[in-house]
Order: C-alpha cells, then sequence, then structure tokens
C-alpha cells in the first residue's frame, strides 16, 4: 500500500532564465547538467565548504525547482542571488504555487517531478493540483528521511556542516 504524505514544512524556490543551469552547476554540489526530471539532492556552500543550504533539486521544462524547509527558503535565496544577476537568472518563491509530498512507495500520480530517496522505496513528489493524503506527515516523512540517510537543515544549523559530515558524497 502506497501512503501519500503532505509536506507542508516545505517551500519551492524557482531558478528561471537563460543562464539558470551555469548559476546552479557553478554553485551547487551536484551535476545540475543530469538533473533532468528525476531530481536529486544538492547543497550550496560557502567559500569556505560548509553548507548553506541542502535541498531536493528538480527541473521542469526550462527551469530548476529547489524543495527546501520554508525557514531555509529565504537564506538560499539570498545566497544564490548575489550571482544570480551574471547569469541572467531570477530567483522566486513559489511555495504558493505547488505541493509537495512525499510518497513511501512508488506511485503514479499526477506529479511535475519525482525524486526518489537514495536507498529507500520512497519518492519525494511536487505537484502543481492538491492530492489526498494521510494526515500524521511531518514527523514520519522527517523519519523516512532519517532512514535514508538525509540530513534536514533549518535556518539554524545552515553554515555548520561540511558536505561529508553529513554523507552527501555516499548519497548521490
Amino acid at each position: 500500500m502506497t501512503t501519500l504524505y503532505q509536506l507542508t514544512d516545505f517551500g519551492v524556490l524557482r531558478v528561471a532564465g537563460s543562464g539558470n543551469l551555469a548559476l546552479l552547476q557553478g554553485q551547487l554540489t551536484a551535476d545540475v547538467s543530469a538533473i533532468a526530471k528525476e531530481g536529486q539532492l544538492a547543497a550550496h556552500c560557502l567559500p569556505n565548504g560548509r553548507i548553506i543550504s541542502l535541498f531536493y533539486l528538480t527541473q521542469i521544462e526550462a527551469d530548476f525547482y529547489c524543495i527546501l524547509p520554508h525557514d531555509l527558503l529565504p537564506i538560499a535565496q539570498k545566497a544564490l542571488l548575489k550571482y544570480a544577476p551574471f547569469f541572467k537568472a531570477t530567483l522566486t518563491d513559489v511555495s504558493a504555487d505547488w505541493f509537495v509530498y512525499g510518497a513511501v512507495q512508488p506511485i503514479k500520480v499526477p506529479a511535475a517531478a519525482t525524486i526518489s530517496l537514495p536507498h529507500q522505496q520512497a519518492q519525494l513528489l511536487l505537484s502543481n493540483t492538491s492530492l489526498p493524503s494521510a494526515s500524521d506527515t511531518q514527523n514520519t516523512w522527517h523519519a523516512i528521511e532519517m532512514r535514508a540517510g538525509i540530513a534536514r537543515l533549518s535556518a539554524a544549523t545552515s553554515g555548520l556542516f561540511l558536505p561529508h559530515e553529513l554523507r552527501l558524497p555516499q548519497l548521490n
């Protein structure tokens, strides 16, 4: 049985513009050119290597979407905005336009993007339509992420960890 969780503590940051790929490729730990529709975890780091923000990254058409906790979204946006004008890219909080869900088993629902969690039969879904979901969502999904080895950064922990301290190389 597939359980679907609505994850209201996640926000969505859209990176658009003609240079969005070049901006993200130069700033993130992920191979952005290989993202396609599947998506993956990505981190944006300070010059000293510490992680400013950790998020799920996916691409829909020409735009990239960063899915991350709401309290971390303005920090990620401000950090990337420093470089955006050089790449003719824009960063917009589009959280109000999207629904973020977690699914415990692979599921066929109308989702604009799907991101599989490493080493788990779980997926993160980005949808522009509301879907029926379970009630005890946030804590259960956090436990699923923890079992997958995915750390959850917040505004309070931004800038404290190096990628290898969160086992990011082993995750993707």
